[in-house]
């Protein structure tokens, strides 16, 4: 809804002091999102991981990060559309980037 249509009473001042716009992620966010979601699935291994084992998957994470948000549009879905399609891929996060191009399209066609 734009804002010149909401009435005027309910945005005065005293009753709204302040307006904040949200925008949809940036690239930078996606990826960051990705690796909120993800970052349990490298500390979740069910035997002691070493500090090696876990920087060298850390790594590997966060070039699927890097890969999952070039496959994105920036600034085309909304953080929870995104959320959404990543809990589909709770503990894979390799599928996730597989799946996202076609996730996209369908997003698309829904448009």
């Amino acid at each position: 809804m734009r804002l010149t249509v909401i009435w005027t009473a309910l945005i005065r001042p005293g009753r709204v002091d302040l307006h904040v716009r949200f925008e949809l992620p940036s690239r930078g966010e996606l990826r960051s999102l990705f690796l909120s979601i993800y970052c349990d699935v490298v500390r979740s291994a069910e035997i002691p991981v070493e500090q090696e084992k876990e920087k060298k998957d850390m790594g590997k994470l966060e070039n699927l990060a890097d890969q999952f948000a070039e496959n994105l549009p920036e600034r085309r879905f909304s953080i929870a559309d995104v959320q959404g399609f990543l809990w589909c891929y709770k503990w894979q996060p390799e599928e996730a980037c597989v799946n996202v191009e076609d996730w996209v399209k369908e997003m698309e066609i829904e448009d």
